[in-house]
């Protein structure tokens, strides 16, 4: 289950609306994190190639592109949801204004 998923099954619960900021702030730290530990993975595994071999300048390249991918991929996810969130909340208080 996601994290859309989670509030839907949390939000009724006093402690889960209290904490929605915090909540929120996780949601959104979970996926840099794992964003910068991929770039360190990324330092890492760099230092550990043997210098001067050709695959590895390659490998570095690929790496770096996977990398630079991924997070736009995050950031585009998190940005979505943030406008989807908006556009949500503006949506239902229309309804509720024609009601």
């Amino acid at each position: 289950m996601g994290a859309w998923g989670l509030w839907i099954t949390l939000r009724r619960q006093d402690w889960a609306r209290r904490a929605r900021h915090a909540l929120a702030a996780v949601v959104v730290a979970l996926p840099a994190l794992a964003g910068y530990g991929f770039h360190r993975m990324v330092a890492e595994a760099t230092a550990l190639m043997p210098a001067g071999l050709p695959p590895a300048a390659d490998q570095r390249v690929l790496l770096a592109a996977w990398h630079s991918n991924l997070v736009r991929g995050y950031i585009a996810l998190i940005l979505v949801a943030i406008i989807g969130g908006q556009i949500y909340q503006r949506l239902i208080a229309r309804t509720a204004a024609t009601e």
